[in-house]
């Protein structure tokens, strides 16, 4: 199950808010809920372009997340710094964290996103026995 962070700037802030409209249903990639706090997080979703004073906060925030976390750079300003990369000192997601999953596009679709998250959401899954996977769900533990 994913608990995402999303952390978004730019364009794709547009694309990652609608994500949690009545039209796209979250479930079905497996995300239960999005997190309230970091600490509640295993994924952190990164949207748009990155300065240095967002890459520290970056940083702060995954060192924040739950043990088991992984990253999905959404959109080409994250994967490449794209436009940004010379007049703003933008980085790359993957400069300053391990990014699992890019999803490319200037701003990329919501759908792409989605199946992002879902392939994202098997890597996790991969190590855990079904007792786990219940335990994550939330409640007081399950077993």
């Amino acid at each position: 199950m994913v608990y995402p962070w999303i952390e978004q700037t730019g364009c794709c802030e547009l694309v990652l808010k609608s994500l949690s409209s009545s039209v796209v249903n979250w479930e079905q990639v497996g995300v239960v809920r999005k997190a309230e706090r970091p600490e509640e997080a295993n994924l952190l979703i990164i949207g748009g372009w990155i300065n240095p004073e967002q890459a520290q906060n970056l940083k702060e925030v995954y060192d924040r997340m739950l043990k088991e976390k992984l990253v999905i750079a959404v959109g080409s300003c994250a994967l490449s710094a794209a436009a940004f990369a010379n007049d703003e000192n933008c980085v790359a997601a993957k400069e300053i964290l391990p990014v699992h999953y890019f999803v490319p596009g200037c701003p990329p679709r919501w759908d792409d996103i989605l199946k992002g998250i879902s392939a994202i959401s098997k890597i996790g899954m991969q190590n855990k026995t079904v007792r786990d996977i219940l335990n994550d769900s939330g409640n007081d533990h399950v077993f």
